[in-house]
């Protein structure tokens, strides 16, 4: 889907191809996808292998730059290599991060641009230069392309620049400032997102509209049940939140915000001021108001908390806020040696599991009994485990053609991930109806498929849970 997003936004740009005004996913923004495109059309790649397995480097590349920033900004903020070094760990050791860090043009982009962000504002407000706030237009003039919630941090900017201009009484200057961080940011955005070309204030506000307001009528599998995505409890976010994320980070990011919230109420001033401790109310701000927004907006989200991987950013920082705050005291050894040993903990499970690490569930859910999460939550919701299902069936069935049923759009998708040679020999049928395999991600249906279970003949799994399996019908 992404892929044709950026298709139909190049065709459109570089052909005049019309089609793009009635494309119906024309809204969405493309800072990241239309590059992808014309990367894959300047190097001539059209083997689909070739196209995903490029858009999988060029992904997981992005991710090592934002991964690259999140190790400068915490060396910006606290003149330490070492922690530096430790924070950029805490996103490399993050199961469902990381194995989204390979696959994911929608969350993985944004997220990577929030540590871009906060480094360039951290650098603009250390030294208001008309350069600065230029630059750090642009990157949020991006970001509001690659998720209309960008407009969170260039609020954030906003509301800091006019507090300065009063605090100082430095008017005339951070008026001047804030200008160019608006313009820049709107040129930006118009420039990069073609779907602005034609009507730019009316597609802006029909974008938002359209994703604040977003009609899917599916369900998630959440504790148990089905829930509408357009119903979902509030503790959806949450939930999943504390469930997926290594409990020991938590602990780290709870602990800096009492900290912070103290230290807040006691001098609130040191927070207000251009200081560098002012950059811990953007993390505070950045982690905590999206997730209060979906829970009062009610929004419609599904796969997880993905939406919401952006405040993985704010969430490694304020951990990282911890660990520096123990590492005056006398507690340092032991708060990098504990933070260590999790890391090296997590790394066992992502090694185990690779490349599903996706499927990462901490020690407050039950990981033991066979199935259990299975039935509880959304495993391979994006169904990356039909790669491996189909590449069993074509490495144990000779048959020149082979006709195929699956479970849902991606047993399908995944065939493009394969040699050439090795795609020609699959059929796939709309229904298991004269259909040799049938192959499953669970999604939709977690319970195991009556009087099938003697036809299971592979199964791709992660710890005690099944999130693949190949059915020979006949």
């Amino acid at each position: 889907m992404q892929w044709e997003i950026g298709g139909y936004n190049y065709d459109y740009v570089f052909n005049n191809n019309a089609a793009f005004l009635s494309f119906n996913a024309r809204d969405y923004g493309v800072a990241f996808e239309l590059p992808l495109l014309i990367i894959e059309k300047l190097f001539r790649i059209e083997d689909t292998r070739y196209v995903f397995l490029g858009r999988h480097l060029l992904t997981h590349l992005f991710f090592l730059i934002g991964a690259l920033y999140c190790y400068k900004l915490i060396v910006h903020l606290y003149n330490n290599k070492w922690l530096g070094i430790i924070g950029f760990l805490l996103l490399m050791f993050s199961p469902r991060i990381y194995a989204d860090s390979m696959v994911n043009t929608k969350d993985i982009p944004f997220m990577s641009m929030f540590f871009i962000a906060f480094y360039q504002i951290a650098r603009a407000f250390e030294n208001k230069s008309t350069r600065n706030f230029l630059l750090l237009g642009v990157i949020i003039g991006l970001m509001i392309n690659l998720r209309i919630l960008g407009l969170l941090l260039l609020a954030c900017v906003l509301f800091f620049l006019v507090l300065d201009g009063l605090i100082e009484k430095q008017y005339k200057k951070n008026a001047g400032l804030l200008s160019v961080l608006i313009l820049s940011a709107l040129i930006t955005l118009f420039i990069t997102w073609p779907y602005l070309w034609i009507n730019p204030l009316g597609n802006i506000t029909a974008a938002f509209t359209h994703m604040s307001k977003f009609n899917w009528n599916g369900t998630n599998l959440y504790n148990g049940k089905q829930a509408l995505a357009q119903q979902l409890p509030w503790d959806y976010i949450p939930t999943w939140f504390v469930v997926s994320t290594p409990i020991y980070y938590q602990l780290l990011a709870l602990a800096a915000v009492v900290m912070l919230l103290i230290g807040f109420g006691k001098t609130p001033m040191l927070y207000l001021k251009n200081t560098k401790q002012r950059n811990q109310l953007y993390f505070l701000i950045c982690f905590f108001v999206p997730v209060m927004a979906v829970i009062v907006l009610k929004s419609v989200l599904y796969d997880g908390w993905r939406h919401l991987y952006f405040i993985y950013a704010p969430f490694v920082m304020l951990c990282v806020y911890t660990i520096n705050a123990l590492w005056q005291t006398k507690f340092k050894k032991p708060v990098v040696g504990v933070t260590l040993v999790s890391m090296a903990w997590v790394g066992i499970f992502m090694v185990k599991s690779f490349p599903h690490q996706n499927v990462y569930f901490n020690e407050l859910t039950d990981t033991r009994t066979p199935e259990y999460l299975r039935t509880r939550y959304d495993l391979d919701y994006w169904g990356v485990s039909y790669r491996k299902s189909l590449e069993y069936i074509l490495e144990n069935d000779t048959a020149a053609h082979i006709k195929i049923s699956a479970d849902s759009d991606p047993g399908a998708f995944n065939q493009h991930l394969l040699p050439l040679n090795q795609r020609k020999r699959l059929t796939y049928l709309p229904d298991t109806a004269g259909a040799t395999y049938f192959v499953t991600n669970f999604r939709w249906h977690y319970n195991d498929y009556d009087g099938m279970e003697n036809k299971k003949v592979f199964a791709v799994k992660v710890g005690n849970n099944t999130i693949n399996a190949v059915y020979k019908l006949r």
